[in-house]
C-alpha cells in the first residue's frame, strides 16, 4: 500500500534542518519501498505492507529522532485517506493557488470559532471536517494570522499544511510509483 508522510516543521528558517537524500536513506533504512521525496518541506511517498498508519508515523518519528537527534511530528495517510481529504475540499472552485490543507493529530475536541473569526481576514473561509482543515486564502499563506501555529494553540494539538500544488503532486507521484510497479 502507498503512503504519504507529511513531517511538521522541517527545513523552516533554518530549523530542523534534513537533506531530502538523508531523509530517503533514513526511510529505506525502516524498509519503506519505493521512497521518493518531494521539494524540501519534508513530504514522503512510500510503500509498506504496513496497515497501521499510525504506527507508521511513531516508527518515523522515533527514527527521525534517532537519526538526525529532534522530535518532528508525522502525519501519514494512505493514498485513499489522502485523495478523500484533498478532494473533499469546498473551495475547489477556486484559484488553486490560495488552497490550502491544514491536517491536524486528531479531530479537535471544540473549534473556537469566536476567535477563528476574531483573528481572519475577510478574504480568508476557514472549514473544518473531521481533522482536517480548508483553507481558502485570497492574500496568500504568507499574510494570515490564522496559519499552523495559530491552530495548533488555539486547538491543542499537532498540525501541518501544504498547498493545493503539493497536495496534488503528492498523488501524482503514488499514481506514477503505481503505474511503474
Amino acid at each position: 500500500m502507498f503512503y504519504i508522510a507529511l513531517l511538521r516543521g522541517i527545513n523552516v528558517s533554518g530549523q530542523k534542518k534534513i537533506k531530502m537524500a538523508e531523509l530517503k536513506t533514513m526511510f529505506i533504512d525502516l524498509k519503506l519501498d519505493k521512497v521518493q521525496t518531494y521539494i524540501q518541506s519534508g513530504n514522503v511517498i512510500f510503500e509498506s505492507n504496513e496497515k497501521d498508519s499510525l504506527l507508521l508515523a511513531e516508527k518515523i518519528k522515533a527514527k527521525i529522532l534517532d537519526t538526525f537527534g529532534f522530535d518532528v511530528d508525522v502525519f501519514v495517510y494512505n493514498k485513499e485517506d489522502f485523495a478523500k481529504r484533498v478532494n473533499a475540499s469546498p473551495f475547489k472552485d477556486e484559484a488553486i493557488e490560495s488552497l490550502y490543507f491544514t491536517f491536524l493529530s486528531e479531530q479537535p475536541k471544540e473549534i473556537p470559532t469566536e476567535k477563528i473569526e476574531k483573528a481572519k481576514k475577510e478574504s480568508e473561509s476557514i472549514h473544518f471536517d473531521g481533522d482536517t482543515i480548508y483553507l481558502c486564502y485570497k492574500e496568500g499563506y504568507g499574510k494570515s494570522k490564522v496559519t499552523n501555529n495559530f491552530f495548533e494553540q488555539k486547538l491543542k494539538l499537532k498540525a501541518t499544511t501544504r498547498n493545493w500544488k503539493t497536495s496534488q503532486k503528492l498523488l501524482e507521484m503514488i499514481k506514477q510509483a503505481e503505474e511503474a510497479s
